[in-house]
């Protein structure tokens, strides 16, 4: 037998099912839309490895290596040459040192002093245009990426070598 209650009652659960249909397709919905996100999250951070590995490998190849063909053993001398061009000197106990550049080439606002006869091996050249002081003409100077005896390497006017 039906009565007013069972109407009410299958209404109830059509609705409730409708509710739930549309409530599940919300969430696919959302679960899309999350996926979608999460997609363009990887492919963002993917594209952002890629560039900075290429960016290093740029960097690195700007970096001198030691070619085994170039590699030359030399001393650092304070020679007049050197010592005229005031990239060499005495300390305070009278003993020579040489002045060096870690980053580049430089004639001043060196960041490192070695005594001098300190022996060196040779990984790279580079030659600069300089103005000499006294003719104000520009002359080509080369300087040489050297590594030292603790391992690190720095720049050093090749008049400041000896072979």
């Amino acid at each position: 037998m039906w009565t007013p209650l069972d109407g009410v009652l299958t209404n109830c659960h059509e609705l409730l099912l409708h509710v739930l249909d549309a409530m599940d397709l919300l969430e696919r919905s959302k679960w899309r839309t999350i996926q979608r996100v999460c997609l363009l999250i990887l492919l963002s951070s993917s594209l952002f490895v890629l560039n900075a590995c290429s960016v290093l490998k740029i960097i690195q190849d700007e970096q001198p290596e030691a070619d085994s063909s170039k590699v030359e053993e030399a001393t650092l001398i304070c020679s007049e040459e050197c010592q005229d061009r005031g990239q060499c000197g005495l300390d305070e106990l009278g003993s020579e040192f040489v002045l060096l550049a870690g980053s580049a080439p430089a004639l001043e606002n060196h960041d490192q002093a070695y005594q001098a006869n300190t022996p060196v091996t040779i990984v790279g050249k580079e030659d600069r245009s300089i103005i000499q002081v006294s003719s104000g003409v520009p002359v080509d100077a080369p300087f040489y990426n050297v590594v030292l005896p603790d391992g690190g390497q720095a720049w050093v006017a090749g008049w400041c070598l000896g072979y």
